[in-house]
């Protein structure tokens, strides 16, 4: 397989010229953005034709600078949009926005006659190019930048893609004459609205200040995708379909399911909703999901990735972890590859990391024979591990135990790692169980609830209902409460309360069931675990252990543990 090629550049500081020059020394190490753009493989037929005929360019049309008409019906490749919902009109030239909104719409993969665009049968083509229209990207094309927006977390925490770097991209690419530019993602809760998640995280502010406006990531369209080695369809955000291209500007972290997550794990933002959640449950296990993952970035197909990795997230990641400087940008058109240089610099076997090796078998890329170009001139990743890279990084480097010896079988439920819950970090807010995707929950909350004073934020607990008195320091919930975008009930006048219930003692309705706005600070712990209050708790029998709980969890308050024999198994049980 050809090398692939990762940009890599030192930047210790978030101070804005100082990341806009890193940036634009990494794409410029990549040959620019037109060289990378007229080289990007593009998007699956499956939403390049969707988002032409939705927008009513009929056969052939070009349709948002996508060039991809129909193909033959012989052909794999370019499929066509099945229109199926009442009030769709094929003959107009409708925006695709106005058509998202009215909720999930089936696209169907089924070839159709009248193309004006080759293709090229999939033996054919490289890393699985297959079905791909002649297409580049140009500065008429639609372009969506999609960062990092796990949780609604200040820069600092390491969590999110940190502001200045979205910042210097959209720049860039605005300079370059790209301005037909919009942003988003799809976070990790469902309950909250992209904005206010983008607010929260400075990412608002940095796209306000370059006049990018938000896409559309509030609404889902079903995509079948047949040719899946996992998935045979996906619920994609709007603004995905719509897009003739994707940036993906992704964070380096650590990630509990599949050790780390950063080109290839940022595309799941893509996927809408609630939809993120039923996939845990779908694909269960580290590998099923990692199939899973390869085949949307198959699907979605970025044309460009940049990591942020200037201060990583090590530890109990990908929101709970600890912020580690690193110290560098890296670029790729492989996400595959960057991951892999992400690998090589904390000193992680990529061939241990699931959405590598899926990655690399299902065509999206490579991590083997790396090419690592930086301003000095190309080194190997084991050479740029030694002059860029850190051993002390906080990261899973040990291999699982898979229960491949029989002998020991009967050990197998003290050989798996499981999430565990801090008591004294647990406020029992209750985030853990929505984002459980168990039927029936794996995680409960359980307890007497009682009052407890922090940081001016008084909670407040009765016969079940948990209330949130308003606070000096809040300012609103760090889901996203106080926006109008989560109903609270009749009790709330205007429903600008917490969708679990913030109650009328909320003057302000900025509140939230554990009264974590802002008195709270993420991460900060410390509450007294002797007393009778409400905290999470497991029920091991249902848990499939996706760890989705403590993803989300807002507090750190959940860990994840390996026992004794499991850590000893790890080590000298391996075959």
């Amino acid at each position: 397989m050809e090398k692939s090629k990762v940009a890599l550049v030192r930047c210790d500081s978030y101070e804005q010229e100082k990341v806009e020059a890193a940036v634009r020394q990494v794409i410029d190490l990549l040959g620019g953005f037109e060289q990378i753009f007229s080289a990007a493989r593009g998007k699956d037929a499956a939403l390049r034709e969707a988002a032409s005929r939705m927008a009513g360019g009929g056969e052939g049309e070009e349709a948002g600078g996508s060039g991809c008409g129909t193909v033959p019906a012989a052909a794999d490749g370019c499929g066509r949009a099945e229109l199926l919902e009442d009030g769709w009109q094929t003959g107009k030239r409708e925006t695709l926005d106005a058509a998202i909104v009215s909720g999930e719409t089936r696209l169907s993969m089924e070839a159709v006659a009248g193309n004006k665009c080759e293709t090229v049968p999939e033996a054919e083509t490289p890393a699985g190019k297959s079905g791909k229209c002649g297409a580049f990207l140009n500065q008429e094309s639609r372009l969506v930048l999609k960062p990092n927006l796990l949780a609604k977390t200040p820069p600092e925490k390491a969590c999110t893609t940190h502001p200045a770097v979205f910042q210097a991209v959209g720049k860039l690419l605005q300079d370059a004459g790209y301005r037909n530019l919009k942003y988003g993602d799809s976070p990790g809760n469902p309950m909250l609205r992209v904005e206010k998640v983008a607010e929260g995280c400075g990412i608002k502010a940095a796209a306000d200040a370059l006049g990018i406006p938000i896409g559309d990531f509030e609404h889902g369209i079903r995509v079948d995708f047949p040719q899946g080695r996992a998935a045979d369809h996906f619920i994609v955000c709007g603004e995905a379909v719509a897009a003739d291209g994707i940036i993906n500007i992704c964070k380096m972290k650590t990630h509990q399911l599949e050790r780390i997550t950063g080109a290839v794990k940022n595309t799941f933002g893509c996927v809408f909703g609630v939809n993120k959640a039923s996939s845990h449950a779908r694909f269960a296990t580290a590998e099923t999901f990692a199939k899973m993952i390869a085949d949307l970035n198959r699907l979605v197909s970025p044309a460009l990735h940049i990591m942020d990795g200037i201060v990583a997230m090590e530890g109990n990641g990908p929101q709970g972890g600890t912020p580690k400087a690193m110290n560098v940008i890296l670029a790729s058109t492989d996400p595959v590859a960057l991951d892999g240089l992400f690998c090589h610099l904390v000193y992680l076997k990529p061939e241990l990391v699931p959405t590598n090796v899926t990655g690399m078998a299902q065509g999206v890329g490579t991590y083997e024979d790396l090419q690592v170009i930086t301003a000095e001139g190309v080194l190997t990743a084991e050479e740029a591990a030694a002059r860029y890279g850190d051993r002390s990084f906080g990261v899973q480097r040990s291999k699982e135990y898979r229960g491949r010896l029989e002998a020991v079988r009967f050990l197998a439920p003290f050989l798996e790692k499981k999430p565990i819950v801090r008591p004294d970090a647990c406020i029992g807010c209750g985030v853990c169980v929505q984002a459980c995707p168990v039927e029936g929950k794996a995680i409960h909350l359980q307890g007497q609830a009682v009052r407890v004073v922090k940081s001016g934020a008084h909670i407040v607990a009765s016969e079940g209902k948990r209330r949130a008195a308003s606070s000096p320091a809040s300012g609103g919930c760090p889901f996203g409460i106080g926006d109008g975008s989560l109903d609270a009930g009749g009790d709330s006048p205007n429903h600008k309360g917490c969708s679990l219930d913030a109650g009328t003692d909320s003057p302000n309705h900025k509140g939230c069931l554990p009264g974590n706005g802002g008195g709270l600070p993420g991460g900060q712990s410390g509450l007294p675990a002797s007393e009778n209050r409400r905290i999470a708790r497991y029920d091991y029998s249902k848990c499939i252990k996706c760890y989705c709980c403590q993803e989300m969890c807002p507090q750190d308050a959940i860990t994840v543990k390996k026992s004794l024999l499991a850590r000893l198994a790890d080590r000298n049980w391996r075959i």
